[in-house]
């Protein structure tokens, strides 16, 4: 028995919930990536209730807000 690598996409405007699913989180705006940022929480069932979880998130809103102006 192998494990495989498998891609998954999920498109989601939930910030938390694509922090709390994603190992890899992309911002994308008009058809193209115009962010990208690793997860070090994902898989960690308990990471909603970290303060580390809500600086990622909050990391995601600033690029999302950039990312507007």
């Amino acid at each position: 028995y192998k494990r495989r690598p498998v891609l998954s996409v999920l498109v989601t405007h939930s910030i938390e919930e694509a922090a709390f699913l994603g190992s890899r989180v992309f911002i994308m705006r008009a058809g193209a990536i115009v962010a990208a940022f690793d997860n070090p929480h994902f898989g960690d069932e308990s990471a909603r209730m970290s303060e580390e979880f809500y600086r990622l998130v909050m990391e995601l809103r600033r690029s999302l807000a950039e990312d507007a102006a």
